[in-house]
């Protein structure tokens, strides 16, 4: 976007210290509604440019004063920096706090703003129909935007009454480029997902034992991606006395910078998860080529071509799972690559999603 808007991020970051301080830090607050913050000019890679900093933490537990904390350390490293540089509109990603934020920053500063929602209600430990700041931020928006439509019938149930839109997220097909499977003999299934409920890691283990017991070619591994140290104990645990665990490769972190390798080099992506907004790594696996096997989430709906790109499977069905991880391991079921890259390439690729924002930056900036 950056040869047709000046395009500048503001990010903060929390830093922790000690009882001592956070005690300090709030008296200081409440007695001068200010917010100490330090500039990290080079603590976010860019372009585009970042306006980094870090702010202290303090020790109340009040939700509304906390909420008050983090705005105003926000609005005042925005009148530190953003001096000779007046935004012509915001874009928020996430209601929560960065709408709630950028609706302050907006009426203060008399700016319109945007905001891209990526979560789920669900996913968020407050209770969004009872929380005037989160409906205010989002009726108020001059656009809002949802990665998913799983999220449009959720924000209707939380009071809801601004239009949105639909406009999934966006992939790089540069950094996830097409990558044709690997002939080595290995079977390569990929998942990746922190260890969170929505993800269904009982079913995901119930797979691999299935997989196992019914499969006919023994070269075959499972890669476990984002799981963290929690996440890989209960892997662990739930395979290691089925003999399966030396079929698994486990990788708890992995950069951001990593993660297009272990799409490229899988044979196939597999979703176990019962609520998706969107499913950005099943459409980067897409983006490279490789089919997908899901559940009925409706995050896979927004990608899933029937028989174009992948297999659908009921949630919580780990003998379905299985079977379709079968069928492709003995090519019963053959997908054509370049297929599934141009079924998400022409909906979330640089040129789509760059002509789709652009005309939502322009009529918000029109009106």
């Amino acid at each position: 976007m950056q040869d047709q808007f000046d395009i500048r991020i503001l990010a903060g970051k929390l830093k922790k210290t000690s009882r001592l301080n956070r005690i300090i830090n709030t008296l200081y607050f409440l007695l001068t509604s200010r917010v100490r913050v330090k500039n990290l000019p080079s603590h976010y890679p860019e372009p585009p440019q970042v306006f980094g900093f870090e702010y202290p933490d303090k020790i109340n537990r009040f939700k509304k004063l906390n909420r008050r904390y983090e705005i105003s350390a926000y609005r005042r490293f925005y009148k530190k920096t953003v001096k000779k540089w007046r935004p012509d509109l915001i874009h928020a990603h996430a209601t929560f706090m960065a709408g709630i934020i950028s609706h302050s920053l907006s009426k203060e500063n008399q700016i319109p703003y945007i905001i891209t929602e990526h979560n789920h209600p669900a996913f968020s430990k407050m209770k969004v129909t009872s929380d005037n700041a989160y409906l205010t931020a989002i009726n108020q928006a001059a656009r809002l935007l949802l990665v998913g439509k799983s999220l449009s019938s959720a924000l209707d149930l939380s009071g809801l009454k601004h239009p949105v839109e639909v406009v999934g997220n966006y992939v790089d097909e540069n950094k996830f480029s097409l990558s044709l499977p690997d002939n080595s003999g290995k079977f390569v299934v990929l998942f990746v997902g922190f260890f969170i409920t929505e993800k269904d890691y009982d079913t995901l283990t119930v797979t691999i034992k299935k997989f196992s017991e019914i499969t006919t070619d023994p070269d075959f591994r499972f890669r476990i991606v984002g799981c963290g140290e929690e996440g890989k104990k209960k892997i662990v645990d739930d395979l290691q006395h089925d003999g399966v665990i030396n079929k698994v490769e486990i990788f708890p972190y992995v950069s951001r910078e990593e993660i297009p390798e272990f799409h490229k080099s899988c044979n196939v992506f597999l979703s176990t998860s019962r609520l998706e907004t969107f499913g950005i790594a099943m459409c980067e696996t897409m983006m490279c080529g490789k089919p997908v096997v899901s559940t009925d989430n409706k995050g896979f709906a927004a990608l899933y071509v029937p028989e174009g790109n992948g297999i659908k499977c009921r949630a919580g069905d780990a003998a379905g799972l299985a079977e379709a991880l079968i069928a492709l391991q003995k090519k019963e079921i053959v997908f054509d690559p370049i297929a599934i890259r141009n079924s998400v390439l022409e909906k979330f690729g640089t040129n789509a999603f760059r002509q789709k924002l652009l005309a939502i930056y322009n009529e918000a900036l029109q009106n």
